[in-house]
């Protein structure tokens, strides 16, 4: 007869505590080996100052179709964060030792839902130095946006960036996350431990003989 799965655990718990001990030490050898990463966020906010009775002679001005339509143009703003050109712009006004290529896959930018707020932020391994080029990223998003968005002859922008909140200075490194890879290491040393008590094959060992109240039970152990 096959054991049970809790009795294969019990015959094979020194499987399992090896597995679980070797991912959690696998775990915290990663976790050592990466490089510290600090994450700076500074906030646009999109004003539509066009869309309101006192600017905009239409039947349809309202600052509630504004925010639609912000909101419509937010993804491209988004994508336009992280462009290799605007990348470039802010390396020579900042006079940054790296490459636009680098500091443009440093960059995230995300529309935060149902609001016209993009928060840009950049990663970088120094946490004064993520604050000043979120704040730069920032900065020229919003110029680019406020040049694409003023119609020709008009000082009215149909779309106007503000920056809202600038960047903060990081007191803590966003990566390595600690916690997220110890968890990571124990849920897989736990399964492969688990897995290979199940599906290693068993050897049988010495049978042996034990004496019960009146009958004589045969024991069979595995290994």
């Amino acid at each position: 007869m096959n054991p049970s799965f809790l009795t294969l655990l019990r015959m094979r718990w020194q499987l399992v505590t090896t597995l679980l001990l070797l991912a959690i030490l696998m775990g915290v050898g990663v976790t050592l080996q990466t490089t510290p990463r600090f994450v700076s966020t500074a906030r646009v906010f999109l004003a539509t100052p066009s869309w309101n009775g006192a600017t905009r002679n239409s039947a349809e001005a309202s600052p509630f179709r504004g925010d639609d339509f912000a909101r419509s143009r937010a993804r491209s703003y988004v994508r336009m964060a992280g462009d290799v050109d605007l990348a470039r712009r802010v390396i020579l006004k900042l006079g940054a030792d790296r490459s636009p290529e680098a500091l443009a896959g440093a960059v995230t930018a995300h529309l935060i839902p149902d609001t016209v707020l993009i928060d840009v932020s950049v990663a970088d391994v120094s946490a004064p130095e993520a604050q000043r080029l979120a704040d730069a990223v920032a900065a020229e998003l919003a110029a680019q946006i406020l040049a694409l968005e003023t119609p020709s002859g008009s000082r009215i922008p149909t779309v106007e960036p503000v920056i809202t909140q600038t960047a903060d200075l990081p007191e803590q490194p966003s990566e390595p996350d600690v916690w997220n890879n110890l968890t990571l290491a124990v849920g897989l040393g736990l399964l492969a431990g688990v897995t290979g008590a199940v599906l290693i094959p068993q050897r049988p060992g010495s049978a042996r003989s034990v004496r019960g109240p009146g009958k004589t039970v045969r024991e069979r152990s595995f290994r």
